[in-house]
């Protein structure tokens, strides 16, 4: 800055601002309102409420109440506080407050989109049967635009309620009548309920469920029976559907056996047996028959497996998956 001016810019002994400067300054202050105007006030997130519906059933389809019901939030909250139990119906009707996150938080723009999330899973139990779990989520968007134009664009979040069934089975219906009759203090009947309650989500996410009863002894051999939950069997080709169900879920679930199910009092042999119902592809209308994929091994094999010592292709080698439908071993 020159000193000419430096000199110059003073009058009466006070610095006079020399008309640059005010002009830049009264931009600055031009450009600080524009951008205070173009930021909108921050919006109010909208309370919203679903209800979730949990009715919860016997092995027999009948009601079961005075159940507990256990809640963990993942995203959102309940609305009135536990403990929680079925009515005399077997329901409870929950009140459920969705966590909701503003997307457009900070932008300038003045459009609205919330992200509207639930998420909880939950725990039913009752004396003397098989606790029951499972995971509910829903997740929707809201937006309002501003721009009255484009108002046909704005949508609520449909918060319709959620229905969801539980089965609670008895302790007698989940183990075959030999293991029933050793009794719940048995040290193999102990292993199988852990094992269950261990891994029935595992199984889950592998594609197959729990069967009932699952679990069932005979001699030696040790039989777990599932559900397959994968896709149909309709129309599979048998090599393709041995592959699938023991590559999916066999060989997983047999890692699972070996590490937590075995070693087990009196077993010699495990089974897992994998079961669904299949019609002929050109008759929808014919009987479906059970078609079930077996994949049986010495106990030793599933330790083995389970501990690194024998691969998995090395595993399937020595114990080949069999098809077997309508009672008969399909070769492939």
């Amino acid at each position: 800055m020159p000193v000419s001016w430096f000199n110059s810019s003073y009058s009466g002994g006070r610095p006079a601002v020399p008309a640059v400067v005010m002009a830049a300054l009264a931009a600055l202050v031009i450009l600080a309102g524009c951008a205070a105007a173009a930021t909108p006030p921050p919006a109010k997130a909208p309370r919203l409420v679903q209800v979730i519906v949990l009715r919860v059933m016997d092995g027999h389809d009948a009601p079961v109440a005075g159940a507990r019901v256990k809640i963990q939030a993942v995203a959102g909250r309940p609305a009135q506080p536990g403990p929680w139990r079925t009515d005399a119906a077997g329901e409870l009707h929950l009140k459920w407050r969705p966590a909701v996150v503003n997307e457009t938080a900070g932008l300038a723009s003045r459009d609205r989109v919330f992200l509207i999330q639930t998420k909880l899973r939950y725990l039913v139990s009752a004396p003397g049967h098989v606790p029951a779990g499972g995971e509910i989520k829903r997740r929707d968007r809201q937006q309002t635009v501003a721009a009255p134009q484009l108002e046909r664009l704005n949508r609520r979040a449909s918060l319709n309620p959620v229905y969801e069934t539980v089965v609670l089975h008895k302790y007698r219906e989940l183990l075959g009548r030999r293991l029933a009759r050793l009794g719940l203090g048995h040290r193999l009947v102990k292993r199988c309920l852990a094992f269950h309650r261990d891994n029935q989500v595992v199984a889950r996410r592998l594609g197959a469920e729990m069967a009932w009863p699952t679990f069932t002894l005979k001699g030696k051999t040790l039989t777990l029976r599932l559900d397959w939950r994968g896709a149909s069997w309709e129309g599979l080709a048998q090599t393709p559907l041995l592959a699938r169900v023991s590559l999916s879920a066999g060989v997983p679930l047999a890692m699972v056996c070996g590490e937590e199910l075995l070693p087990a009092p009196g077993v010699a042999r495990l089974r897992l047996v994998f079961l669904s119902r299949t019609t002929p592809p050109n008759d929808p209308y014919a009987i479906p028959t059970l078609t079930r994929v077996v994949l049986a091994a010495p106990a030793a094999d599933f330790l083995a497996l389970a501990r690194g010592k024998l691969a998995p292709a090395r595993f399937l080698a020595q114990n080949p998956p069999r098809l077997i439908k309508g009672g008969r071993e399909v070769r492939p």
